[in-house]
């Protein structure tokens, strides 16, 4: 896959070029990957430590935000896909950028409250902690006891960390679809298709349509 793309535009037009196509198309496919992890790991998280007395709001709206992550990586994925007109990798820029923003505002705000969650789960499981083997303890479901608090922060680090990595990912592609929307201002909405770069030194040239 060529990293940078210049675009086939009409008599008159100035040349639309696009860079780090490569970047745009790796993160992309990793924030698929994180999205399908994210929506596993909190499926995980109901299916283990599911109790009807507990609130499972945490996890739901984080399948919902792996749903959307997923769907930002596709528009990256398709973005940085070389059989792509310039016209529409253009759109699929300017669509990343408002899905990219979204996403990253719902991941950075499910990551706090994933962090919050871990550090009251482990202060449950300190408070536990030599205590599990009274009576009282011993009798309470695995969701409630200390081995349950135990794994449930385990799987809440683990939940958090993966939403840190989807989050610098997510970043790392707005910057990318900023950079190519201001780069191809005014100019994309003529391009037809792009011309592959050469495989010989020459610098890549328009080709001109009348």
């Amino acid at each position: 896959m060529d990293d940078d793309l210049p675009g086939q535009v009409a008599q008159g037009s100035a040349l639309t070029f696009y860079r780090n196509l490569r970047s745009v198309y790796v993160l992309g496919f990793l924030e698929i990957l994180l999205g399908l992890a994210i929506i596993t790991i909190e499926s995980t998280a109901l299916s283990l430590f599911w109790d009807p007395t507990i609130d499972f709001t945490l996890e739901i709206l984080g399948i919902f935000v792996g749903i959307l992550v997923i769907a930002t990586g596709v528009v990256g994925f398709f973005a940085g896909r070389n059989k792509v007109t310039s016209a529409k990798r253009h759109k699929l820029f300017i669509a990343g950028i408002v899905i990219t923003v979204l996403a990253c505002l719902a991941v950075g705000s499910i990551l706090v409250i994933s962090i919050l969650r871990t550090h009251f789960l482990y202060k449950d499981v300190k408070d536990k902690e030599g205590r599990d083997n009274s009576d009282q303890y011993r009798k309470l479901p695995y969701v409630f006891s200390l081995e349950g608090y135990r794994h449930q922060a385990q799987l809440r680090v683990i939940a958090a960390v993966i939403y840190s990595l989807t989050l610098l990912f997510l970043l790392g592609s707005a910057l990318l679809n900023f950079l190519n929307v201001g780069m191809n201002k005014g100019n994309a909405e003529n391009v037809t298709t792009y011309s592959p770069v050469a495989t010989s030194n020459k610098p890549p040239t328009a080709r001109y349509t009348k």
